[in-house]
Order: structure tokens, then C-alpha cells, then sequence
């Protein structure tokens, strides 16, 4: 997959990584990658990833980063499922994505954001985590934003934000992969 001025720019990239993009030869997405990550810009992958995911993957994307900060949460507030709770709501939506499920899910996230208020330290990254990766399965227009936030919200707690980064990836080049397949199935 090639990665173009246009296309960062059709996705609303910031300035300052279109200016940057401008100077770089490489235009495999996969390569680019691949410097981002050298360069400890992993903000920037992460948008990238969001943006180039589609939504199936965006809420998969979402629930694992979810879950890499969520031990975090559970050993701060034991008692406190809510977070787990809209971790697992976002997790049906994957299995069936009905308009019963993203509403138990949007309850959910709606749960899990007054454990976020309620937790003032790094427990409430993982909390908002959560929240997102519930918010993820329940409305489309918000999966983008969610799976970008759920991926910050790890990175603030200490979790490995590049493990992340790199099932983000993962999940872009299976889906690029069964586009190819698709694309030789139909010649």
C-alpha cells in the first residue's frame, strides 16, 4: 500500500507530519512504519493506523489496547468491573454487530467513563481505555477517535505503546492481505 501527500492529506494529517512525509522517500505505508517507530514517533502511528483501519479491525485495535492497561485499573480498583465490563460489551459487538449489542456497549462505555472520572491516577488511562474500546463498537463515527484514544490512554500507563503499535500493523496487513485475495478472486 502506498502512502501519498494526498491521502495524508485526505485523511486531515496535521501539517507538521505532511511537511515531514514530504521530505521522505519511502512511500510503502509498511516502511513508513517502520521509520516512524525508529523515530519514537508513535503518536503519528498510532493516527495512521486509526485512519487506515477499517472499523471491524479500528474496534479490535481499540480492545487490545484496552486490555494491555487494564490489570493496571483492576489492581487499583479490584472491586471496579466497569472497564472489563465495556471490554467485553466492545467484544460482542466483533461477534455480532447488531443495534443490541453496540447499545449494550455505548452502556457500557458510559459505565466505564465514571470509573474514569472516579480513578485520578494512571488507573484512569485504563479506565478510558476501556471507554473507548466500548465507544468503538457502538457508533462508527466514533472509532476512529476511540481506538487513537484507548492506544494514548495505554501509553500514559506505562504500557509498551510500541506492542501496540505493532498489532495495529499486524492488523492492517492481514486486511490489505484479504483485499489482495478479494482482488484475485474477482479476476
Amino acid at each position: 500500500m502506498k502512502l501519498t501527500v494526498k491521502k495524508l492529506e485526505n485523511l486531515n494529517a496535521c501539517k507538521d507530519a505532511i511537511e515531514e512525509f514530504k521530505n521522505q522517500k519511502e512511500r510503502n505505508v509498511f516502511k513508513v512504519f517502520d521509520l516512524l517507530l525508529k523515530d519514537k514517533k508513535y503518536q503519528w502511528a498510532n493516527w495512521l493506523i486509526t485512519q487506515l483501519l477499517e472499523r471491524q479491525n479500528r474496534i479490535r485495535y481499540a480492545i487490545h489496547a484496552a486490555e494491555q492497561c487494564l490489570d493496571k485499573f483492576e489492581e487499583k480498583y479490584p472491586e471496579d468491573k466497569r472497564p472489563k465490563l465495556a471490554i467485553e460489551a466492545a467484544k460482542k459487538v466483533l461477534e455480532k454487530d447488531n443495534k443490541k449489542n453496540r447499545d449494550a456497549a455505548y452502556a457500557a462505555a458510559h459505565a466505564a467513563v465514571n470509573a474514569a472520572y472516579a480513578a485520578v491516577n494512571a488507573a484512569y488511562a485504563a479506565a478510558h481505555a476501556a471507554v473507548n474500546a466500548a465507544y468503538a463498537a457502538s457508533a462508527a463515527y466514533a472509532v476512529n477517535a476511540a481506538a487513537y484514544a484507548a492506544a494514548s490512554a495505554a501509553a500514559d500507563v506505562a504500557v509498551d505503546y510500541i506492542k501496540i503499535i505493532k498489532y495495529g500493523i499486524t492488523l492492517l496487513k492481514k486486511q490489505e492481505l484479504a483485499k489482495l485475495k478479494g482482488r484475485k478472486n474477482e479476476n
